[in-house]
């Protein structure tokens, strides 16, 4: 009977180590799509600057205004690259002027909306 039990118990410890390899590699699979997720936002919003810089060569204003307006909702939501998306607003300000518009209060409270998720959340700087 304990040989019975003995072997019983080493089939169920086969079984749970193989779950537990199966779980380490589910668990780096679902690291890798996560990743490459990541890396296709990143080239989305990498493809939205140089639909921006084309724009402005082709003196497109509003067209350059929605792709950085694009890259800057990507960059956010990357939580990377607090530097580039103060570049983008100030890019956008400075389109926006020439656009004849001035900054308005949504404006102005979007950059004290960052500026607290900024603290908040603490955006990497690449």
């Amino acid at each position: 009977m304990a040989k019975w039990i003995m072997k019983k118990i080493s089939r169920e410890l086969e079984r749970v180590e193989k779950l537990i390899d199966d779980f380490k590699y589910n668990e780096g699979i679902l690291l890798l799509l996560r990743e490459q997720k990541r890396l296709e936002k990143f080239g989305t919003t990498y493809e939205a600057l140089d639909k921006a810089q084309i724009s402005l060569e082709n003196n497109r204003l509003m067209k350059a205004v929605s792709e950085l307006n694009e890259a800057k909702f990507n960059l956010k939501d990357l939580k990377i690259g607090k530097k580039y998306i103060k570049e983008i607003d100030n890019k956008l300000k400075e389109l926006r002027e020439r656009l004849g518009r001035t900054p308005d209060k949504d404006d102005k409270k979007e950059e004290q909306v960052f500026e607290i998720e900024e603290q908040s959340v603490g955006y990497k700087t690449i």
